[in-house]
């Protein structure tokens, strides 16, 4: 007859502790949505608010404080920002299309909005997708007022994709890579709404690891060549301005792209905040 394995005293006492310290940081975190009343509506539609404290949350580097601070920010903001559509929609976790993007040859991409892969990477997905609606990059960002708009994930296709999609897109879209694309949109909404600092997570602290493809590689050195200087809290500090394109063609799709997704952000005109 099997014997279920006996935790041994000193096992218990650590499983005990540990469940103590996550029902007090849990405890703490819906206290903290309690009190903000941006918090209590986007947990009423979208009740994962409720498990931002559960480790990781953006960067290793953020306490349970500062989650707190960032999160309450960004629903404060998307209130006060968004058109009421777009931000229920969002809330409720639907899928939402920004723009659509005629590429050369007759191709097509489209910039999408929804819930991130990874709600441990942040509060809002944006997500370029090619004519067959495969992701060929996509990025979580989440509007955290004084913290800036921070950037919890900026990657690539799926591996599985190989390097196909992202090639037939760089083609057709004079030279632009999917990533850099999608991050010149972030950029825009960062401008738009007048935010003073911009950060992205380094891979060191990133709350996912190398098999979310996660690497030096793919975020430090990202970071780096779009202008980062590695900052605080395991996040790089990155220029608000994007580098001009060499090509006029590729500038004036990059701002175009920019600009269309700038619309589909706008509130109606006389609407109340």
């Amino acid at each position: 007859m099997l014997r279920r394995k006996q935790i041994l005293p000193e096992g218990r006492l650590r499983y005990f502790l540990s469940s103590l310290a996550a029902l007090r940081r849990q405890a703490s975190w819906l206290k903290l949505v309690g009190a903000s009343r941006a918090l209590r509506v986007a947990a009423e539609l979208n009740p994962r608010v409720y498990e931002r404290w559960q480790p990781h949350y953006i960067s290793r580097d953020f306490d349970l404080a500062e989650r707190g601070r960032i999160v309450d920010a960004h629903y404060r903001f998307i209130t006060r920002e968004l058109p009421e559509r777009l931000r229920v929609r969002l809330l409720k976790g639907h899928d939402v299309r920004l723009a659509t993007l005629p590429l050369g040859g007759g191709e097509m991409a489209y910039l999408h909005a929804r819930a991130p892969e990874s709600e441990s990477c942040g509060e809002l997905g944006l997500f370029l997708l090619n004519g067959d609606k495969e992701a060929i990059a996509s990025c979580a960002i989440t509007f955290a007022g004084d913290e800036g708009l921070l950037v919890g994930a900026m990657r690539g296709p799926w591996a599985y994709m190989g390097r196909g999609p992202v090639a037939a897109f760089t083609r057709a879209s004079g030279g632009l890579r999917p990533r850099d694309l999608l991050f010149a949109v972030v950029r825009a909404l960062a401008r738009h709404y007048g935010f003073s600092r911009l950060r992205g997570v380094g891979a060191a602290a990133h709350p996912l690891d190398r098999r979310a493809g996660v690497t030096a590689t793919s975020y430090d050195r990202f970071w780096r060549r779009h202008g980062g200087v590695a900052g605080m809290r395991g996040c790089y500090e990155l220029p608000l301005a994007s580098t001009p394109c060499e090509r006029s063609d590729r500038e004036a799709f990059r701002h175009e792209v920019c600009e269309v997704t700038l619309r589909a952000f706008a509130r109606p005109s006389g609407a109340l905040a």
